[in-house]
């Protein structure tokens, strides 16, 4: 019971803290902007199966798209898809 109550009486102390330090930058006149820019980096798993010619094309080309899929960017690579011309639109981001 003992260990329980030092443990609830820590608690109860962070909790003072936090609430103070809360208030103390509410009341700041330097307010804090934080700028978020969502930012997508691609990163492709390795293909696992190694192209040895025309004896394992298929498998290779099949794990190839399976994996540009996962990533929705099979486009780019089959012709369906083009660049945005405009690099700050939400295309582009895409």
């Amino acid at each position: 019971m003992g260990e329980n109550q030092g443990i609830e009486q820590v608690l109860g102390k962070l909790v003072e803290l936090l609430a103070a330090n809360r208030n103390e930058a509410q009341s700041s006149s330097k307010e804090i902007v934080v700028h978020t820019e969502r930012v997508q980096k691609i990163e492709l798993m390795p293909n696992d199966v190694k192209l040895e010619g025309i004896k394992n094309y298929l498998a290779w080309s099949r794990r190839a798209l399976w994996l540009l899929k996962a990533k929705n960017l099979e486009g780019f690579v089959n012709g369906e898809s083009s660049k945005p011309a405009d690099k700050l639109s939400s295309e582009w981001s895409k």
